[in-house]
């Protein structure tokens, strides 16, 4: 019995010792990569019609952006077509997608989506983690985004990003995140599912993601509009957890051993 005792104890000090190395790895950033930046790729198509990003929270789960999984037509896509493409030119297929809410096409609501990989993304000096916040923990303020490829947008208040999506788009949608300008003769980008980053002491976490973007050309972004995740932060963990696989991670760590 105290040995079952002593081997229980080892293995579960093993198991809080990888979480908190994973946790404790999420969100660093060295230089001005973004290693927890994905893209996602349509292998049937020779060009893309939307170009979509996506943000790696551990080694299983990828978000994005619901409608970057629908074409122009408004046709939900195979997702055994879909790759996430990593930093370091590995890809990965996608095996499950969940969702709080079914995602709403025609009013832009709950465009949110987990992407559950089909096998589990090494860490490296290339690829990482972003952290997630605490519910209320991190104010929307600083924030940058890989949509821009240098400078940032500050971010506006929430009236007046439901005062811009309803001359976008003749509605407004819950959890509305906005930055910069917007300007009405400025051309409409499909560019999506890029996460919104916020920095606090020395660790980056989501906080949004970018639904598209306006500006006089796609280098040049002056507006990006978003939804903010913060009412979603809660069931993301607990999705994430249900389906983390910690005796497989303890088994492939080189810190752990059994007998």
């Amino acid at each position: 019995m105290k040995l079952v005792l002593l081997s229980l104890c080892f293995w579960l000090s093993c198991v809080l010792q990888i979480s908190a190395d994973l946790n404790d790895s999420c969100g660093q950033r060295e230089d001005s990569s973004w290693k927890w930046h994905v893209q996602l790729l349509n292998i049937q198509l020779t060009e893309q019609d939307l170009n979509c990003g996506g943000t790696l929270l551990n080694k299983l789960f990828v978000t994005t952006t619901a409608h970057c999984l629908y074409n122009l037509n408004g046709d939900q896509l195979d997702i055994g077509q879909l790759r996430i493409i990593f930093p370091d030119g590995e890809y990965r297929s996608i095996r499950r997608t969940f969702q709080p809410k079914p995602f709403d096409i025609e009013n832009i609501s709950n465009d949110f989506v987990l992407l559950l990989l089909d096998r589990e993304v090494s860490y490296n000096y290339l690829v990482a983690p972003i952290c997630l916040p605490k519910v209320y923990e991190i104010q929307v303020q600083d924030v940058h985004t890989p949509v821009l490829t240098s400078g940032s947008l500050s971010v506006n208040r929430e009236d007046t990003c439901l005062n811009d999506t309803n001359i976008l788009f003749g509605m407004v949608y819950m959890d509305a995140i906005c930055l910069g300008t917007f300007d009405r003769s400025h051309k409409y980008h499909r560019n999506a599912g890029s996460g919104i980053f916020a920095k606090r002491s020395s660790k980056w976490y989501l906080v949004g993601l970018v639904m598209y973007t306006t500006g006089p050309t796609k280098i040049r972004i002056t507006y990006i509009g978003g939804i903010h995740l913060q009412r979603y932060l809660t069931w993301i963990k607990r999705t994430m957890d249900h389906y983390s696989q910690a005796p497989s991670i303890i088994e492939k760590s080189s810190n752990c051993s059994f007998r």
